[in-house]
This record gives structure tokens, sequence and C-alpha cells, in this order.
């Protein structure tokens, strides 16, 4: 049944890239796990995201956290660019990742929630899982790939949680530990920040915004008012689902349209769970 429900979003999300304008400028791609065992949408197998990067390469200007920051400030939608993010910082970054990104010279944000970087059964998955399938990278090993120059720690919060679920004041202090341990770890200062699981909100997006340049959302259908645009830059996800063709599509500009099939698929199935409807 779910890889039915997969099957069929693609088909619709396929379906209206022909129809929706092709996307220009900038984007954000985001991944999350890359593993010879590929299951879930989290997770791309290695040899695919040798591809993709090649493809990325081939295709796109690729920013670093500077050219990025410039691009935003001032956008040319003449010439595509993108930015490559990773997020929760798991032990595959350094296994799978790093050595694509040194062999190709490829700048990527990675987003780490300290409290896993620590605690290893803190994993920052949202289902039952092993915890020695999800262990983080070691403090060694990010600081060797900040040195690197390649790869830019950006800031995911200390405890993974959803920011809308905590008090301002509770926010604000889960962001100072986290920068806490950052300094402590020899880890710079980060600018970039992501919001775990993709949740927020004008109010968490607030506080985010006296820590950080920049936030990135889970979806180029997310969107804040006024000033905060700065605090909900969507992502594209590239998931496991794309592996065969879809991805070349994403890369060139198209398929947004399936993040918000998404959105709305998981909006109707919380509106079916909630008590109004049981």
């Amino acid at each position: 049944m779910r890889r039915l429900a997969f099957a069929t979003l693609k088909l619709c999300a396929l379906i209206g890239c022909f129809l929706a304008p092709r996307r220009r400028g900038t984007t954000v791609f985001t991944l999350h796990r890359v593993l010879e065992d590929q299951t879930g949408e989290m997770v791309v197998q290695p040899a695919f995201f040798e591809r993709l990067m090649t493809r990325f390469k081939d295709k796109l200007k690729l920013l670093d956290g500077d050219r990025f920051c410039g691009a935003m400030a001032e956008p040319d939608s003449r010439h595509p660019s993108g930015l490559i993010t990773v997020d929760d910082g798991f032990s595959d970054f350094y296994n799978m990742v790093f050595p694509v990104l040194k062999a190709k010279r490829t700048p990527v944000l990675l987003f780490v929630p300290t409290q896993f970087m620590n605690d290893p059964d803190q994993a920052p998955v949202s289902y039952a899982h092993d915890p020695a399938q999800h262990r983080p990278c070691t403090w060694a090993q990010l600081r060797e790939m900040q040195d690197s120059g390649l790869v830019e720690i950006g800031g995911h919060s200390h405890s993974h949680r959803e920011l809308p679920a905590l008090t301002a004041d509770e926010l604000r202090a889960d962001l100072e530990e986290s920068h806490r341990i950052f300094e402590s770890e020899g880890i710079r200062r980060p600018r970039f920040f992501a919001y775990p699981r993709g949740v927020f909100d004008a109010g968490s997006a607030s506080v985010v915004a006296e820590y950080y340049e920049y936030a990135f959302a889970g979806s180029p259908h997310d969107s804040l008012p006024g000033e905060l645009w700065r605090y909900a830059v969507p992502r594209l996800p590239i998931r496991g689902s794309d592996q065969r063709f879809f991805w070349r599509l994403k890369i060139a500009g198209y398929l947004d349209a399936e993040e918000a099939l998404i959105k709305g698929l998981k909006g109707a199935l919380r509106t079916l769970k909630s008590p109004a409807h049981t």
C-alpha cells in the first residue's frame, strides 16, 4: 500500500511538472542518508549519490555558504545554481558522502543536532529503530570536515524537537546549548539553521532569527511573511524513490509539485486522525 501511494504521488507530480513553470535561480537540495541498504524515502545508495553529485556539477553552479548568501542578496534567474544540504550528522556522511565531496571538490552544508553527537541513543528519527544503525559522526570527524573547507556545519537545534512545541524561552535555551557545545568542540558558530523535521511557525522562526542569518524549511511551499522570508528558505528533498529518473527532473527545475502533494497528503492524514474525525 505504501509503495502504491508513493507511485501514485510520483505519477501526479510528473503530470504536474509539465503544467507548472520551471524553477529558476538558486535551488537548495537536501539529503539525509547514503547507505548501501536503501530502505525508505530518506535514504539513497552510494552509487546513485556519486551520479547525483556529477549531475549537480554538470548542470548547476554549486554554492558554498558565502556564495549562497550572495545569491540571496542578488538573485540571478539566468544562471541556475544549487546549494546541497544534508541533515542530522549520521556517520554515513563521513564514511560515504565526505569522500565523494573531496574527490569532486563539492561544498555542502551539514546540519547537526548536538544532543545526538553526544548521546547516540538520541537519534533524530521518528520511528522505532536499532541504535546501531543510526550512529552519529564523531566530533573529530566534524572538525576534520570543517577544516577541509568543503563542509560548513549548521545548527539543527540541540534536542531535535519540533520547535513550535517549545516556548520561546525553551527554544532560546535549546539553541544556546547547541552553540555552547559547538564552541566547546571546536566547531565555528553556525550561521545557518535547518528546522528539525522541517516544522516551524512564525513565532519559532522569530526566535531562530535572533541566532542565525538564514533558516531552511522542509518544503518549497512553506513560507513566512516580510523580513522573516530568510527564515523559511525552501529546500527540495532528493528522495529514495527519485533514484531511477525523477532526480534528473528535480535538478532541471521541475517536480516542486511533488512536495506540495506530500504536504497536502500529510495534512489530510492528520485531519483524519484528529478527534473530530474519530
